[in-house]
């Protein structure tokens, strides 16, 4: 079966198919922009461990 596949988030070295990469660093800086421009204050950050791929491409 001859089926595409397309990896979306961190880059990936080794890709399956092909691989689009995500700004984590400059997406949450866009994010903490908009909400401190909406006047909000109290922002909090949930995330996953430090040595979590997405972390590591930032």
């Amino acid at each position: 079966m001859d089926v595409p596949i397309l990896e979306i988030g961190a880059l990936n070295t080794h890709p399956v198919g092909m691989c689009i990469g995500v700004d984590y660093g400059k997406a949450v800086k866009q994010l903490v922009t908009h909400l401190a421009d909406a006047s909000l204050k109290n922002i909090a950050l949930l995330c996953t461990p430090a040595n979590n791929t997405m972390f590591r491409s930032c």
